[in-house]
């Protein structure tokens, strides 16, 4: 958790809850970026290289946006999603829900059909 960025300090799970186990999130190692001052934007312009160095070819950003959809396919409330993620709910709606694509929505129906 980051104290100074604009969102302030917040709880951010793991969507998939295996990959805290798979990643051994409890250490808590975090990438060795300065945030004071910065926006979040900058930030996320400092990890994004990273991952191409990973050869993982997207942005920060696109992992922002997958961590909030893939909450929506999960049927976690969007009030916490948004909460986890900074936002309020209008602008957790606004800028997230546009990327649920038609995969999503049938990721979606199968697991509501099977809790049935």
């Amino acid at each position: 958790m980051l104290p100074d960025t604009k969102t302030k300090e917040r709880i951010i799970l793991p969507l998939k809850a295996e990959w805290r186990s798979e990643w051994k999130l409890w250490d808590g190692i975090l990438p060795n970026i300065k945030t004071e001052g910065k926006s979040n934007q900058e930030v996320g312009g400092k990890i994004t290289p990273g991952l191409h160095e990973q050869g993982i070819e997207i942005t920060a950003y696109h992992l922002r946006d997958a961590y909030a959809v893939r909450g929506s396919v999960l049927g976690i409330d969007p009030a916490i999603v948004a909460r986890w993620m900074g936002h309020k709910l209008n602008i957790h709606f606004d800028k997230y829900h546009k990327y649920i694509s038609k995969r999503d929505f049938e990721e979606a129906w199968k697991r509501a059909t099977k809790q049935r």
